[in-house]
């Protein structure tokens, strides 16, 4: 049972996807742009917006790419618990919610992170949230709202953090999820 619905998450990917082509190919084109500004008006706009569109194109196919890996992994996972798409540590990959355990399983092709679960008991501190952005982060992001959750086995353990879409109330009912489970308290 997926928490958040498939075409939603994937539409939110897309829609990072253009955004941070465009959050790093329109700078560089302007700059290039006034840099060669010298050597004639035309020319430098020419080539602003043709290194500009280069680099566009560039970022965009090869995460679309990625993208396309990731979902024939993803369609291959046998999933038996609740489950939502989150990034870790930069790398794609689904956390399911078992009872008592969170279950990590990488989907980017060629990650570095390997499948791991951490047991959930009353040691582990585990927390939910929205993330703020600064003004430059709001600008890349554009609409698309993000969460994370936090794990950490107390009070000396590795802290782990997912981040996730906020689409269809994400935060939510991961906080619904986590209320249920038995987890740290001071």
């Amino acid at each position: 049972m997926r928490l958040t619905d498939l075409k939603n998450q994937l539409n939110a990917r897309k829609k990072m996807t253009m955004n941070t082509a465009l959050f790093y190919s329109l700078p560089v084109g302007f700059i290039l742009f006034l840099l060669t500004l010298p050597t004639g008006f035309f020319n430098a706009l020419l080539f602003g917006v043709l290194i500009g569109a280069f680099l566009f194109a560039l970022i965009y196919g090869l995460r679309e790419l990625t993208h396309k890996s990731v979902d024939k992994r993803r369609a291959k996972l046998d999933l038996k618990y609740p489950h939502m798409d989150v990034r870790y540590k930069g790398e794609m990959g689904v956390l399911e919610f078992a009872e008592n355990a969170l279950i990590f399983h990488t989907i980017t092709p060629g990650g570095a992170n390997k499948e791991f679960q951490v047991d959930v008991n009353e040691n582990v501190f585990i927390a939910c949230g929205p993330i703020s952005y600064g003004s430059i982060q709001k600008w890349r992001h554009r609409g698309i709202l993000e969460g994370y959750i936090l794990v950490k086995e107390m009070p000396s353990g590795i802290p782990r953090q997912f981040l996730f879409y906020e689409i269809d109330d994400a935060i939510i009912k991961v906080n619904d999820i986590i209320g249920e489970m038995k987890t740290y308290s001071e």
